[in-house]
């Protein structure tokens, strides 16, 4: 069982659960958020699984990306929504070659900024900054809907 905790100078938020397909639960039956940390696994796993991806990028220097640990994704209400998705956290501290090529293919204006892509890899939602539990949910709905 996967086990990942999002580090910082806030309190770790930590998932705990099922990272794959159940062919015993059901869809309507609330699935932990895991995230994943790996880009390429993460939407290699959406692709595969048809599923909608939630892309979160963060910095441990941002006071927002902290507050959205601490206020966001540890809330009953994101953690245990009902649409199953692909969370991957991609942490933007470090200024490497990494984090130069995810800042020119995701185009943030600030961090954090949180992207959520449908199932077909179409973006639906774009949440910069500080945002709340009800926008996050509000976009996970949309991606969902996407034909």
């Amino acid at each position: 069982m996967p086990v990942v905790a999002i580090s910082g100078d806030a309190p770790a938020v930590v998932a705990v659960g099922d990272a794959g397909p159940s062919e015993t639960t059901p869809s309507s039956r609330p699935r932990p958020l895991v995230w994943e940390t790996d880009e390429t696994r993460a939407r290699a796993r959406a692709a595969r699984e048809g599923l909608p991806l939630l892309v979160f990028l963060s910095a441990d220097w941002s006071a927002a990306s902290i507050a959205m640990a601490r206020e966001v994704w540890s809330d009953p209400r994101v953690l245990l929504q009902r649409t199953p998705i692909v969370a991957l956290r991609l942490d933007l501290s470090a200024d490497t070659p990494d984090t130069e090529l995810r800042l020119a293919h995701y185009g943030p204006r600030t961090l954090p900024t949180t992207i959520v892509f449908d199932a077909e890899g179409h973006e639906v939602a774009r949440l910069s900054g500080l945002c709340t539990v009800e926008e996050v949910l509000a976009a996970i709905g949309r991606a969902a809907a996407d034909p």
